[in-house]
């Protein structure tokens, strides 16, 4: 005896059907936590020299970890890191690191194992072939390769910004770009505009970023706002070389080339000379330079002061004061200034300044 189902009976089964079929999958997978660790795992591939089975190193930041490497060549590491990082392998030393990028995923590495004799020792060297499942050093790679293709080209820079642009905007949660971003906004020569950089950093969502890193930007926002020419530089006081303070606003009425500097950098010391030979050369009735260290350790500062003979007037900004204001972080950075207090020219080099004054003239 057949039973016959009414069309209402089959679709109501059908539907029950379908509803258990989407409880499977929602409790298999949309359930699912996202990966809380890192998972390293990798073969160490076996070359002419033979197979490796020894401990292979991962480092980064201030943790070392080992692993041994099987007789198939396998390894593995496992732990946790709140950022990417760019971590190194190596074998048993003596040897030589490779770097690649960790994140919080399962990332294979795949790499061979070489001996290279140099210097009278046996080195053993790991090189990578492939490397997959970190995105962190996928974006890297990216970004690198950009640079080198666009190396030649006249609107270089331009490039590179929209590059970061797009970047910060895709790749919100991910602090390498954050750091990249970085790299680029505290540079001497800026290639941001401000509106540029804001757009950029606004990208990020800051709840994943490095807050250093999101603080060496916010520095070179706060550098562009407050170094656009013809603005009056701020009013300050800062500490003189001889027990004195000096008053930013006695000084006006000259041109100034205000020099940011400091006792560790040696790019700075470096540029004293040919800066000794442009103070000399011009009037010092209507030229003045102020150096401004940021040091943070003044008897260092006073010792280099008394070694390189510094003919200038040299202040220490002790409590970071005008450095903050300027989000100066790179130095040597300099600001030239009319006789009313107006930035002219901004981290120019000593040729293009002595020129600048020249005209002024």
């Amino acid at each position: 005896m057949k039973h016959w189902l009414s069309r209402k009976t089959v679709v109501n089964n059908m539907t029950m059907k379908i509803t258990y079929i989407l409880f499977l999958l929602t409790f298999l997978f949309g359930c699912s936590k996202p990966m809380e660790g890192y998972k390293v795992s990798g073969i160490v591939k076996e070359t002419k020299n033979g197979p490796y089975q020894d401990y292979i190193y991962l480092g980064y930041g201030n943790l070392k970890d080992s692993a041994l490497v099987d007789k198939n060549g396998r390894f593995e590491f496992n732990g946790n890191l709140k950022y990417p990082a760019r971590a190194f392998l190596h074998l048993k030393p003596p040897s030589a690191t490779v770097a690649f990028y960790l994140e919080n995923s399962e990332i294979f590495i795949s790499g061979q194992f070489y001996k290279s004799f140099q210097n009278e020792t046996n080195y053993n060297l790991f090189y990578i072939d492939s490397l997959s499942g970190s995105e962190s050093n996928s974006l890297v790679e990216e970004y690198s390769n950009f640079k080198k293709e666009i190396k030649s080209n006249d609107n270089y820079n331009e490039l590179i910004v929209n590059k970061l642009i797009n970047m910060t905007l895709e790749n919100p949660k991910n602090s390498i770009v954050g750091t990249m971003l970085a790299d680029e906004a505290v540079k001497s020569n800026k290639i941001f505009s401000l509106e540029e950089l804001k757009k950029a950093y606004n990208n990020l969502d800051k709840s994943y970023q490095i807050k250093s890193e999101m603080e060496l930007i916010e520095k070179g926002i706060i550098q562009l706002e407050n170094s656009s020419l013809g603005d009056t530089f701020m009013d300050f006081t800062i500490t003189g070389h001889k027990r004195d303070s000096i008053e930013f606003r006695q000084l006006k009425g000259k041109i100034i080339l205000i020099d940011f500097w400091a006792s560790w950098c040696q790019p700075c010391i470096k540029k004293h000379p040919k800066m000794v030979e442009l103070y000399r050369k011009m009037n010092k009735n209507k030229f003045e330079i102020l150096g401004i260290s940021i040091d943070k350790n003044k008897k260092s500062w006073l010792k280099s002061l008394e070694a390189n003979t510094l003919p200038w007037i040299n202040g220490l900004d002790e409590m970071g004061f005008v450095q903050n204001n300027y989000g100066i972080n790179a130095i040597p950075f300099n600001y030239l200034l009319n006789e009313n207090g107006e930035i002219i020219s901004v981290n120019k080099s000593l040729e293009e300044i002595e020129n600048i004054i020249i005209q002024l003239k």
